[in-house]
Parts: C-alpha cells; structure tokens; sequence
C-alpha cells in the first residue's frame, strides 16, 4: 500500500473517531484537526501518485509504441534487403542461365520398335510426370534433328524450326530439363444449350522445358 493511502486512511479514521459523541470534547477537537490535515495531506499525495502513475504507463506506452515501430523498421528493412538479395540472384541466375519451352513434335507416332509414344506419355501421366529426360541428336532427311527420350524411350521431337536453338544449349550444356504432359480431344460438337463439349479420342501432349548453362 502506497504512503499516500496510508495517510488517508490514518485521516478518515482520526475523523470518524472524533466525530464520536463519547469522546472528549478536547481529545475530539485534537483528533479532528489531525484527521482533516491528514486527510488533506492523503488526498493531495494519492492525486500527485495518481498523476505520477499515469505519466509512468503513458511512458511505458510510447517506449513500447517506439519499439514497436522500430521493430516494424528494422522488419521491412530486412524484408528490402532479401527481396534485393533474391532479385540479385535472379538476375545473376538469368545471366548464366537460359530457358527453352517448346512443345514436341510426333508425339502421336509410334517408334521404330514399335512402342506407342502416346502409351508412354499416358503412363508418365499417371505417375505424375517424373522421369529421367535426354535429348538425342540424330539426322532426319540429311538434316539434323533432336529426339526426346524418357526414361530411354522416345516420346516425340523436337520441332524442327527450334533444333538449331536446342543444339547449341546442349553444347553449352543441359543444366536441367523437365517435361509436362497434357490431355486433349481434336473435336468439339455443341450441344442443344449451345455448350461446347469435346469429342473424339483423348490425345496426349507435351511441353519440354530445357535449363542450359551460358556462362
């Protein structure tokens, strides 16, 4: 208990004791003096308390709204710099590095061996597009050309209007290759609603994403 409210306390109870009748008029008029300057002194002191305990909490609010912001500062500071150390690292991965997307071309034929490259690319489908990618260089009508195996098996090639670009990345080097299979149908009928809808026997494709080093 703070000073100030014992003082009160002492004021107020020096107050009701002179105020009673069975008292010494004397010892009342003592007591009664004593309890209104203590009771003065209590209320002044508990009101300076008071005050001072609002100036702390205010204190402590700011100090705690300064930290805060410096805190949400130095946040959005290192949220600057990482965002700068990823675009640096971008644009140093985009100055070693190049990236080929093409679609692939024969995908519907079969192979020499007779292997469906539409079965292959149905069974890489299934099991969520993960396989080992190669790129074979072989000549097509005295031309050059590129095939895509997976998993050993060749699943289409590469279309003839991009070899020359593919061949010089796998002189530079392969870095990584990555192919994504998708489902289609060659013919559309509309219904009665006038929807359009699909038909015909579902097709497989499939886009080849090439990684190269060019540094």
């Amino acid at each position: 208990m703070k000073k100030s409210h014992i003082i009160l306390i002492a004021g107020v109870l020096m107050l009701a004791i002179a105020a009673n009748k069975n008292i010494d008029y004397t010892l009342a008029i003592i007591l009664g003096g004593l309890g209104v300057v203590l009771t003065i002194v209590g209320t002044v002191l508990t009101i300076r308390d008071r005050h001072r305990d609002l100036a702390a909490a205010r204190a402590a609010d700011e100090q705690i709204r300064m930290k805060r912001a410096a805190d949400e500062m130095m946040r959005k500071e290192a949220e600057k710099q990482a965002q700068a150390a990823a675009a640096a690292r971008r644009a140093e991965w985009e100055r070693t590095h190049g990236r080929i997307v093409t679609a692939l071309a024969g995908v519907t034929f079969n192979n020499d061996d007779g292997t469906s490259r539409q079965k292959l690319l149905k069974d890489l489908k299934a099991r969520g597009d993960e396989a080992e990618v190669e790129l074979e260089e072989f000549e097509y009508k005295g031309k050059p050309a590129v095939r895509v195996l997976i998993d050993g098996d060749c699943v289409g090639n590469i279309p003839r209007t991009r070899v020359e670009e593919v061949l010089a990345a796998m002189e530079l080097g392969i870095t990584a290759a990555r192919i994504d299979i998708e489902t289609f149908r060659p013919e559309e009928e509309e219904d009665e609603e006038g929807n359009i809808k699909q038909r015909g026997e579902l097709i497989y494709r499939a886009d080849l994403t090439l990684i190269y080093d060019k540094s």
